[in-house]
């Protein structure tokens, strides 16, 4: 699949790497095929991560999936469903940890169980904080608006 066919769900993102968009454009296509749904499918994309170990999370119809690459000498894509979208009925964004150094978005089921959690750090240079903000809150809306719509 061409990155002609995702710019809306990485210009929503705040990412405009080309380099980064290259590497989820293979993410994304792998997504689509482990999960079977079709780019209409996709609410959004969000990050985690800084640098080059940065997370893919898409935020489709029927899940959450986290997809990550491995590997140092032969890279392969991971495709792991995080949570069920519907299954969604309470999300919260929290900064927790010793001396709040922990952000997280934590999403409860129905009947009050944990569904969903995904931690950024804070740890690093001064630049690191607005980056991990940016990418929670993006997330976060994300999913909220998926919630709304499923």
């Amino acid at each position: 699949m061409l990155e002609s066919n995702y710019p809306n769900l990485f210009l929503d993102a705040g990412i405009s790497s080309a380099h980064d968009r290259e590497k989820y454009v293979n993410r994304l296509d792998a997504v689509r095929e482990v999960e079977g749904i079709d780019t209409a499918d996709i609410f959004g994309v969000g990050e985690r991560g800084t640098g080059s170990n940065l997370d893919l999370y898409v935020v489709h119809r029927r899940a959450i999936t986290l997809a990550c690459e491995r590997g140092v000498f032969k890279k392969r894509i991971t495709v792991d469903p995080i949570c069920a979208t519907p299954s969604l009925a309470r999300l919260r964004a929290t900064q927790e940890g010793f001396k709040g150094t922990e952000l997280t978005i934590t999403g409860h089921d129905a009947a009050g169980s944990e569904v969903l959690k995904i931690t950024w750090g804070l740890g690093g240079p001064d630049w690191v904080e607005p980056l991990v903000l940016r990418q929670r809150e993006h997330l976060f809306r994300v999913i909220s608006a998926a919630m709304d719509r499923v």
